[in-house]
């Protein structure tokens, strides 16, 4: 499954949302977090915090 994610994080040129990841690959996002955050510690992906859009 990390290297699923890790392929389709290419495919779509980087960035992508949680929910979008998860939609995607047909996981829970509750599942993918750990997942992701497993990826970002190991160095094969970077976690970018988006500004916020409304009512900040």
């Amino acid at each position: 499954m990390l290297s699923e994610i890790v392929n389709l994080l290419r495919e779509r040129g980087g960035a992508s949302s949680v929910q979008e990841i998860s939609l995607l690959l047909k996981i829970d996002s509750s599942a993918l977090h750990p997942m992701l955050d497993l990826l970002e510690r190991k160095g094969r992906i970077v976690k970018m915090e988006l500004p916020c859009k409304k009512n900040c």
